[in-house]
Order: C-alpha cells, then sequence, then structure tokens
C-alpha cells in the first residue's frame, strides 16, 4: 500500500501521521467489504505477508490528483482522504490518497515520488 501526502497543506508531522492512518483503515475496509474477490484476496495475501505500506510526498493537489488519475486508469483500489476540518486545515481539505498494491506494481504510477 502506498500514500501520497499532499504536502502543500503544511499539515504538522502528527496530522500527517492521523491522515495517513485514516487512508490505511478506509482502503482497508473497502477492500474487506467490496464484492470483488480478487480485491479480497490482494487483501488477505498483503495483510497476511508483512503490510508493507511506504509514504510517498506529493508536493500539490495537483500532483496527487494527477498520481489519483493513474492510479483508477490502472484499476488500482484508492481512497483520497478529505478532512473535516477540526484542526490544522480547512474542512474539504484533500490530505492522503492511498492505492493498494505492491512497489513494483505501483512503480509506474508512483515511481517518481520521494519518500515523505
Amino acid at each position: 500500500m502506498v500514500f501520497v501526502v499532499n504536502t502543500e497543506l503544511n499539515m504538522g508531522r502528527g496530522k500527517q501521521c492521523a491522515q495517513v492512518a485514516h487512508a490505511a483503515v478506509a482502503l482497508s475496509v473497502e477492500m474487506l467489504t467490496s464484492s470483488d474477490e480478487l480485491h479480497n484476496l490482494m487483501f488477505n495475501v498483503w495483510y497476511t505477508s508483512g503490510q508493507k505500506k511506504i509514504v510517498l510526498r506529493g508536493e500539490t493537489l495537483e500532483e496527487v490528483l494527477r498520481i489519483l488519475d493513474k492510479a483508477r486508469t490502472a484499476g488500482r483500489p484508492n481512497h483520497l482522504v478529505t478532512d473535516a476540518g477540526h484542526t490544522q486545515i480547512a474542512p474539504g481539505s484533500k490530505t492522503v490518497l492511498a492505492i493498494f498494491g505492491s512497489e513494483d506494481e505501483l512503480q509506474d504510477i508512483t515511481g517518481s515520488l520521494r519518500l515523505l
């Protein structure tokens, strides 16, 4: 699972961590409750083999949305977190994009991004 953090929001480190956690939980629930048996199987394989997670830097919202479009075009399960705005950032802010797949499977989508 790969996470792309929208760094233009200047969230504090704790806020970033919380938003990545939101993204991980939301995408996991979507994978587990999907009617697509392949998604269920993919999730179970990932879950039982170490649950690798990579957190990357998205410099702008536009970059995050470009990555989202690539993920959707490639048919990769994904979830974009929209913040409620209770703390550091405005309501409706797009904070983190989670994309399901192995590092190799996501290389063409996120390979140009730097680690957070």
